[in-house]
């Protein structure tokens, strides 16, 4: 007898509950279903995040070979100037020079350089900064025109 009731108990725990669909989904699904969604969406927004860090990465790359190119230009062209200055006659002036203060780092002295309705706010407000104004980032182009011009 004591057979019988041990095959009873191994038969009980060998029973596995099994989920009972119903037709109305319990307040647990629409919480899944809803975390399932909104992990998709991260997903996505992942995705794309990766791709744009990808292509910004690619940029960076390009633009540190950029500059590399224009450094080793610019040594060049420095050994350049350097090499004629050296040659060049005691009592004149070299051939070639380096360009001094001009239009673009001071105030403008020509009419061709004197800022007009043809330059753009950007252009604008960078001859402002080179010429030491303040306060002129907020200043519409019309504002800025009579700083620069008057």
């Amino acid at each position: 007898m004591a057979t019988k009731k041990k095959s009873a108990k191994s038969s009980k725990g060998s029973k596995t509950a099994k989920p009972t669909k119903s037709a109305k989904p319990t307040k647990q699904d629409r919480e899944v279903e809803r975390l399932e969604a909104a992990v998709a969406t991260l997903e996505a927004r992942l995705e794309r995040a990766a791709t744009k860090a990808a292509g910004w990465k690619g940029e960076a790359k390009d633009a540190r070979a950029a500059a590399a190119a224009a450094e080793k230009k610019t040594a060049k062209l420095e050994k350049k100037l350097a090499k004629r200055s050296a040659t060049a006659p005691s009592g004149g002036t070299p051939t070639t020079s380096a360009p001094t203060t001009s239009a673009t780092t001071g105030p403008a002295d020509s009419p061709a350089d004197a800022p007009d309705a043809s330059w753009t706010v950007a252009r604008l407000r960078a001859e402002a900064r080179e010429r030491g104004l303040t306060g002129m980032s907020n200043k519409p182009k019309a504002e800025l025109l009579a700083a620069l011009t008057g």
